[in-house]
């Protein structure tokens, strides 16, 4: 089969030729890609009592297409170790609805640069920053379930340099990179999103890094992010994530922790909020599949910044100056996620699973799944369960 995949893409390189550019100096190139729907059936209830707004039970179904993608790499050898490389990297919808805000080519992971296994990784392009890495190292990556809608405040997929989404789990545009080769388990990422715009009118860039070490039963990371004029001039927003991971036996346990600040200019001074977020997950082979487990917990916000607040009929609402995702201050301004799944092995790249989430605000929390993100909507203390039947398959 991937003799096949290699054959039509190097057909597909040859055809370049017509437009002047040459197809013989192509070494590789590789046609690749990930594949997975669901049937997914919400049922919404528990708003806050003290809203104004009725918000009765309500129950939706729909078929998502997830982090479905299809994408082409290749890499040509130029000197000795040192090789270009290049990544083109496109959503596919398998349901036929492009959501807002995804463009359908070259806008998840892509990129061209320069490898060498003794000095690393560079390239430019548009890239899941570091801190992102990190915490898609949860179960359920990618889908409604995907947990770093609170461990990270939403979801930005594909974005630039700005206030919105007010997420640490970015796949950033304009990016510049470097990866350290792997030293003894040891490696370096670091990326910066520069300024190709204003916020505010000042400029505003991204510095995201993150550390690795994997060895024996055990994988550690630490993350830092800061997004600087994101919230008006001299403003910083940082992050900060741990993880880490032990396999024990068959059984793999981990955990996570990020603490995320954010700061924006109100009448001339500045307003601060921080948000403390911890998750535990675990995972367990079943037959000829997996049972997996997690808990989250995206803490209260504290400080004078009040980011989200209430219409008079009690519906949330963002003030664009002052945005920071899902989290703004105050006692019981967190949620709690419980997930449980099941993973069923048909074969090496094809897989079924049955997953089951409980998202559940506090009193005054406005956290939303996936689907809902980055822009919190209905009334505050929202309670949404998610059962999802689905297939993934890769190649």
């Amino acid at each position: 089969m991937m003799k096949a995949h290699k054959l039509v893409a190097w057909g597909g390189v040859c055809l370049l030729a017509l437009t002047g550019y040459p197809c013989a100096a192509q070494e590789s190139l590789q046609i690749y890609g990930v594949l997975q729907a669901a049937y997914e059936q919400y049922h919404i209830s528990g708003a806050d009592a003290s809203s104004a707004v009725a918000s009765p039970a309500t129950s939706t179904s729909r078929i998502p297409s997830y982090g479905s993608f299809i994408g082409f790499r290749g890499r040509e050898s130029i000197d000795g170790d040192l090789a270009a490389t290049f990544q083109i990297e496109s959503y596919v919808f398998l349901n036929g609805v492009q959501p807002p805000g995804f463009n359908p080519f070259g806008s998840r992971n892509t990129r061209v640069g320069l490898e060498s296994q003794r000095y690393g990784t560079v390239f430019l392009g548009v890239w899941d920053t570091p801190f992102r890495d990190l915490l898609i190292r949860l179960p359920f990556p990618g889908s409604t379930l995907d947990a770093g809608q609170l461990m990270g405040n939403g979801i930005g997929n594909t974005v630039g340099n700005g206030p919105a989404p007010g997420s640490f789990e970015r796949r950033q545009t304009n990016t510049v990179a470097y990866w350290s080769p792997t030293l003894h388990g040891f490696q370096a990422r670091v990326h910066y999103g520069i300024n190709d715009g204003t916020t505010g009118g000042n400029g505003a860039h991204l510095l995201s890094m993150r550390g690795s070490y994997a060895g024996g039963p055990f994988n550690l990371m630490a993350a830092y992010e800061t997004h600087h004029d994101y919230g008006g001039f001299g403003t910083n927003d940082r992050g900060l994530a741990l993880y880490g991971d032990w396999l024990i036996g068959h059984a793999k346990l981990g955990a996570i922790f990020t603490q995320l600040s954010y700061q924006r200019v109100v009448n001339g001074g500045q307003r601060g909020l921080r948000v403390n977020n911890w998750s535990v997950f675990g995972s367990y082979p079943v037959g000829s599949g997996a049972v997996n487990v997690a808990y989250t917990r995206a803490g209260s916000g504290s400080g004078s910044l009040q980011a989200l607040s209430t219409t008079p009929t009690g519906q949330v609402q963002a003030n664009p100056a002052l945005y920071a995702g899902q989290a703004t201050s105050g006692g019981q301004t967190g949620a709690q996620m419980f997930e449980i799944g099941y993973d069923y092995y048909v074969s090496k790249r094809t897989k079924l699973f049955a997953n089951l989430a409980y998202l559940k605000n506090d009193a005054h929390g406005a956290y939303a799944p996936f689907g809902a993100v980055p822009t919190p909507t209905g009334a505050l203390g929202l309670n949404t369960t998610v059962l999802a039947l689905g297939m993934v398959t890769s190649f």
